[in-house]
């Protein structure tokens, strides 16, 4: 294989010299902006979220609500 560009051999060496290095460094970066960009709930707002079983199960929940 010819050598690399001189900008990727310094991404190369800089790394440990490992493309699998640069690898699981982009997809440990890619899970926690995955992680910091959901939105976060409280308990509340996923009970209020999370639908009833049925209709008086629906109504109950109203009348807590009211």
């Amino acid at each position: 294989m010819p050598p690399l560009p001189k900008g990727l051999s310094g991404i190369l060496n800089s790394s440990g010299g490992s493309w699998r290095d640069v690898e699981r460094l982009y997809a440990k970066k890619a899970m926690i902006q995955d992680e910091l960009s959901r939105p976060r709930l409280l308990a509340s707002e996923t009970l209020l979220r999370s639908k009833p079983a049925n209709l008086d199960a629906a109504l109950a929940v109203l009348r807590k609500e009211m």
